[in-house]
């Protein structure tokens, strides 16, 4: 059976309070984990989920078991079921929506995934493959799966997509994680950042168009940064584009906001919409989410996302440009219908022959060129033009204005810095060099 996303990671029981744990004398239950948390968005999103992780023979994997088959997310030849416990949290939600996390997972039934639970029929299964620095980070056997996962991937032409979700007390230090990710980072198409816990703790990056061509450099062929009440900036070959946060929500509990983010940016992407789609679906999906407290029960339903996503009509002929498209609400129910239409197909998927990306800068060829991964079916999923983008200003003149940030509009709109991108060599091609911020004072430190 053909799925669109297939997800690597470990499940967790939730157990969350509005107090400090010292002072807390209930706690509600729930589940979680990063990777179940995307999986859960991604299938109430309409994408079909397999998940590759292991179960206990504990009473909290009875009930996970039951959670996942009743989301429809696919555990057949993929979930291994195995004697051992399963991994918990415990989670303090702050007035202000901000949280603070407790884990009790060493030793998990999940923890225990190695890379026999990897092969080859699995990842032809699937159009995109997903996991995260978490599921590196609980063990050395799950560290090889993943990366077994994604070699096997990219040999195969299948997308792989990752989120660094830099956890520091899941690393002895930083240079660790560094290190895993490294040996992954060949593998990776996409890779879905957080600023700043991913970039400023651990690479000392703290804007968005160094944070975009640091991992351009390193072969990755889209980076979506995530940065929380700023919405996202997409970063594809010179370019980065600014996707703003929902507006108009109160925020009840972050938990799971950015893995929120990525079911909504991977489901655009199985469903082959403009990378700009997906990270408006990424962002809407995350504003949604946090408006309610706990992981996998605060996940959004389709048809709410897609009433509040705005996003580029989808009847323009093929090699019509993107650039200055109008953007309309997408009709949630001709939606659901494709949707179920293309989830519930045994047969591999079609997807959309490659074409020439739109124009990015008039009269410019310099990037015209599409930029595809191939699936199984040697038909590539293809990462479009996002339309009208900022060039990225690594090592670039800085003549910006002084209400500019980093080179970019706050508003998304085009810097007022002039790029050739015709003279602008590939950064993979060339040594990357970065200025690191200097550490910040005492009185930095809010």
């Amino acid at each position: 059976m053909q799925v669109d996303i297939l997800v690597i990671g470990e499940p967790l029981v939730e157990l969350s309070s509005q107090s400090d744990v010292q002072k807390s004398g209930t706690y509600i239950k729930g589940f979680g984990g990063d990777t179940l948390n995307t999986a859960v968005a991604a299938a109430r999103l309409g994408s079909s989920v397999a998940y590759i992780t292991r179960l206990g023979n504990d009473p909290f994997a009875q009930e996970l078991r039951d959670l996942i088959r009743a989301e429809g997310i696919q555990t057949q030849n993929f979930t291994k079921n195995v004697s051992g416990t399963t991994g918990l949290y415990l989670v303090n939600v702050k007035a202000n929506g901000e949280r603070s996390f407790l884990y009790y997972r060493q030793g998990s039934a999940a923890s225990t995934l190695h890379p026999d639970d990897i092969n080859l029929d699995q990842i032809r299964q699937s159009a995109v493959v997903y996991s995260t620095g978490v599921t590196l980070a609980i063990s050395e056997s799950a560290q090889q799966a993943t990366l077994k996962a994604f070699k096997l991937a990219k040999e195969a032409g299948i997308p792989t997509v990752f989120d660094p979700n830099y956890r520091p007390a899941l690393w002895s230090k930083p240079s660790e994680a560094l290190d895993a990710y490294d040996a992954l980072m060949p593998y990776v198409d996409i890779i879905l950042p957080t600023y700043p816990e991913d970039t400023l703790l651990m690479m000392a990056l703290d804007q968005p168009e160094y944070i975009v061509d640091f991992f351009i450099a390193k072969g990755v062929k889209l980076v979506a940064l995530k940065a929380g009440a700023q919405g996202a900036y997409v970063g594809f070959k010179h370019l980065i584009e600014h996707c703003p946060a929902t507006t108009g929500i109160t925020v009840t509990d972050t938990t799971g906001a950015g893995d929120a983010f990525n079911a909504g940016f991977l489901h655009g992407l199985t469903q082959r919409r403009p990378v700009m789609d997906c990270a408006r679906l990424g962002v809407t999906t995350a504003g949604l989410k946090v408006q309610r407290q706990g992981a996998v029960t605060a996940m959004p339903y389709r048809d709410t996302v897609y009433s509040k996503v705005t996003l580029q009509p989808t009847s323009s002929a093929p090699g019509a440009s993107n650039m200055g498209a109008s953007q309309t609400t997408a009709n949630p129910s001709s939606v659901n219908a494709t949707a179920h239409s293309h989830s519930s197909n045994s047969a591999k998927l079609t997807l959309p022959a490659s074409r020439p990306m739109s124009p990015i800068v008039p009269g410019s060829t310099a990037d015209n060129e599409a930029a595809t991964v191939t699936n199984l079916a040697e038909k590539p999923i293809v990462l479009q033009s996002p339309g009208m983008m900022t060039p990225s200003l690594m090592n670039a003149p800085t003549t910006e204005p002084a209400h500019t940030v980093g080179g970019l509009n706050p508003a998304g709109g085009p810097s007022s810095v002039g790029l050739n991108l015709a003279a602008t060599p590939n950064l993979a091609q060339r040594p990357l060099k970065l200025e690191p911020p200097q550490a910040p004072t005492d009185t930095d430190v809010l």
